[in-house]
């Protein structure tokens, strides 16, 4: 009789925490559609920097602030190995995120971005700074990349990923 208390508890331990995690996760995924929707619309609009990184904008009614969501926001949620499982939102927020970077930024926006928001968000900058280190070899302005790649050396040195890529794309240049 012991052992079925027992077996009872921790079933019901486990729907409980069945429960609020599927009660979370419900919340993660639509705040998640609304960033995603918030990103689009920039996109759209080709306010890219706000389509990547989001921003808090005044409300109309001038009654206070509210968040708009970017790709990022959206990537940053789910992005947790224990965030499962991961909705479409997910994968299609990410890829959006490298179209916009790799075919939509000039060096003009992606210099911007990494001057706007370096301080306080680093999420993507290095991959933006990549970027426009391309952008500058695409040019011929070797001399401009150079400075680029060694921005995100100095800018992202706990990065191994990026850090490998810019000190590769310096060799190559040499």
């Amino acid at each position: 009789m012991n052992m079925t208390k027992k077996l009872k508890s921790v079933i019901a331990v486990l729907l409980i925490i069945i429960f609020t995690y599927t009660i979370a996760w419900m919340q993660l995924y639509r705040m998640s559609k609304k960033y995603y929707k918030n990103a689009m619309e920039s996109y759209d609009k080709k306010e890219y920097a706000l389509a990547l990184k989001g921003k808090k904008i005044e409300k109309q009614d001038r009654s206070g602030y509210e968040f708009k969501g970017g790709f990022q926001q959206v990537v940053e949620i789910w992005k947790s190995p224990y965030a499962f499982p991961k909705p479409k939102v997910y994968r299609k927020a990410s890829n959006m995120a490298e179209t916009l970077i790799n075919e939509k930024i000039d060096v003009k926006t992606g210099t911007e971005i990494f001057n706007r928001y370096f301080k306080f968000d680093k999420g993507y900058l290095g991959e933006v700074m990549l970027r426009v280190g391309d952008l500058y070899l695409e040019s011929g302005d070797k001399e401009s990349a150079l400075e680029t790649f060694n921005l995100v050396e100095e800018a992202f040195p706990n990065d191994a990923d990026i850090l490998k890529k810019a000190e590769d794309k310096i060799k190559s240049i040499k």
